[in-house]
């Protein structure tokens, strides 16, 4: 399991995020699975504890919409716009600095990409290009397996 929890995880990449455009549920959703994915493949664990899930649109995890819809910190926006209320802003982030940085290694790489360039992505890394849709996605597990098969864990 990982470290930061998925409130805080999602709270970090909001405020990391310039573009209000890109603070969508759908885009942090799979920014979250990016950066869950590599945090497994490099350090042997994921960074949250999201129980991902390959659905037909690629990696979901129900944390997230739980997360966004049901705690009131949050304001779900027009055409799935996320942002926090005022009053749960916090001073100073709530994830480790090096949590916060496997994080920004992907806000880095992922901040000129069109919603195309996500989600080819995310469809290219190992756990979707190998799974099956309507089965779990077990990262920490599915990167060992990906390293024993010296595959392409699939990211630029």
């Amino acid at each position: 399991m990982g470290i930061a929890t998925v409130r805080d995880a999602l709270r970090y990449l909001v405020y990391a995020t310039p573009s209000p455009a890109d603070r969508t549920v759908l885009r942090l959703t799979k920014v979250l699975y990016l950066v869950d994915w590599r945090s497994a493949w490099g350090r042997g664990y994921s960074l949250t504890p999201c129980a991902w899930h390959f659905d037909r649109f690629g990696p979901t995890a129900p944390e997230i919409w739980d997360t966004v819809c049901h705690d009131p910190a949050w304001k779900v926006q027009p055409r799935g716009r996320i942002m926090l209320t005022a009053d749960a802003r916090p001073a100073t982030p709530t994830v480790t600095a090096v949590d916060a940085a496997w994080m920004d290694r992907v806000l880095a790489e992922a901040a000129g990409w069109t919603w195309a360039d996500l989600v080819a992505a995310v469809w290219a890394t190992y756990p979707i290009r190998t799974g099956q849709r309507g089965t779990a996605l077990p990262l920490t597990a599915l990167a060992r397996a990906c390293r024993q098969a010296r595959a392409d864990p699939g990211w630029h």
